[in-house]
């Protein structure tokens, strides 16, 4: 069975498997999403979800971040421009 709702769309393969397709930023990004019976959560990679719904907001808010932030986030990581002592936190 599939739900489709541009720009998203999700398929049930079986009991444990959905796969996952949207457009974000003119791109498909595609999927697979399993299920857990015995914890009855839906996951995908590490991270765990109560339903399907948390499940895509969080990938729709991570798609964003890095679309818009990517640039941010990556000199966060590289020491140059983040000196902890000299910022107004400090004083």
């Amino acid at each position: 069975m599939c739900v489709s709702c541009p720009p998203i769309k999700l398929c049930s393969i079986s009991d444990s498997l959905f796969y996952f397709s949207c457009r974000f930023d003119n791109a498909t990004k595609n999927y697979k999403l399993y299920y857990d019976m015995n914890l009855r959560q839906h996951y995908v990679g590490d991270k765990h979800f109560d339903n399907l719904s948390d499940l895509v907001a969080d990938g729709l808010i991570c798609f964003y971040v890095h679309l818009k932030a990517a640039g941010y986030i990556a000199s966060m990581n590289t020491g140059d421009e983040s000196v902890y002592e000299e910022s107004p936190y400090m004083r």
